[in-house]
């Protein structure tokens, strides 16, 4: 269950760094310039990383994001002890330590 539960986590996690990084691919692009959340060309570093994360924060955090990491967190539960119990058998049953040995036939 200690594995589900991390797993679970890295599904948060994950769901919500594709968000962002959706988000950075379309932003400079998505908005007009007249608006508080647009990229601004040639403007501060810290003030762009300000708009972008209010950007991210109402356009995707609060309903698409938050969605997929939900998602993520109950397919995890219903499906990762499963999983992980096949991958962990399969681990053992592999075997990649064995010596390669060639006979003749």
């Amino acid at each position: 269950a200690a594995g589900a539960d991390l797993l679970a986590v890295v599904g948060v996690v994950v769901a919500y760094a594709f968000g962002f990084l959706m988000n950075l691919s379309f932003w400079p692009f998505a908005l007009g310039a007249d608006t508080g959340l647009s990229y601004v060309p040639g403007g501060a570093v810290l003030d762009n990383l300000q708009r972008f994360v209010l950007y991210t924060i109402t356009t995707s955090a609060l309903g698409w994001d938050t969605g997929r990491a939900s998602t993520n967190v109950l397919a995890i539960a219903l499906l990762g002890p499963a999983v992980l119990v096949a991958l962990r058998r399969a681990t053992r049953r592999a075997a990649f330590g064995a010596p390669v040995v060639f006979e003749d036939a």
